[in-house]
This record gives structure tokens, C-alpha cells and sequence, in this order.
């Protein structure tokens, strides 16, 4: 739910930001699906594990990053990881997530108040 309108180039910036984490922590690149907006106050899960970070000031909404277990592995084995543990995949969805919305935050200005889940 935003106070104004996104455009094709604020959305892309949440793409951008996932591409980008892979690419500096893997050094492959990464394929994203499209990114988009989806009114409601549920997160939509798709696979085994996501983050959320709430997102308010001239837009409010969410940054939500959804990724299955192996994908999750891969990046944990490319970073020297050797626990794979269900919280081990959880922080790193949630470094992702946090990329996402700084990257968002260097779009959208200052102004826009990140609120992480709390732990």
C-alpha cells in the first residue's frame, strides 16, 4: 500500500538489489523473477523461506525476498558457510532482504523508515 504512485523504475530497484547480492556473494548472476506489488497485509509465501522488512514514509509496504533451500545453500557454500541450519537460512534471506531495502532507502530518500522483524 503506497501514498503515491511507483513506477516501473521503483520497482526495479528491488531487483536490482537481490541481482546485485548475488553477484558480490557468489559472483554469479543471479536470474530474478519479476518483481511486482501485491495489496494485501500477508506475506505470500512461494518457497521454504522468506524475509520481510516493513517499509513506511511517502510509500509504505513491505520489501519481501522469497527463496527455496537450495538456492539458499548455494549461497551459504559460495560465503564458507558450514552450518546449514533453518537459522542459518533465515539470516541469510534476512542480509538479502536488508540489501533489498537499502537499496530501497537510496531510491525512495532518507525519509523512507525501514523497520526490521524483530528477532
Amino acid at each position: 500500500m503506497s501514498t503515491g504512485r511507483l513506477k516501473v523504475e521503483d520497482i526495479k530497484v528491488f531487483s536490482d538489489a537481490a541481482m546485485e547480492f548475488f553477484a558480490q556473494t557468489t559472483g554469479h548472476k543471479a536470474a530474478i523473477r519479476t518483481a511486482y506489488m501485491l495489496d494485501g497485509s500477508e506475506t505470500v509465501v512461494w518457497n521454504d523461506f522468506q524475509g520481510r522488512i516493513e517499509l513506511s514514509g511517502a510509500y509504505r509496504g513491505t520489501v519481501t525476498f522469497s527463496a527455496p533451500r537450495g538456492l539458499l545453500t548455494h549461497v551459504l557454500l559460495s560465503i564458507g558457510e558450514q552450518d546449514y541450519t533453518d537459522a542459518s537460512y533465515r539470516d541469510i534471506v534476512g542480509e538479502i532482504t536488508n540489501q533489498m531495502s537499502g537499496y530501497a532507502r537510496r531510491h525512495f530518500g532518507e525519509t523512507m523508515d525501514i523497520s526490521p522483524p524483530p528477532r
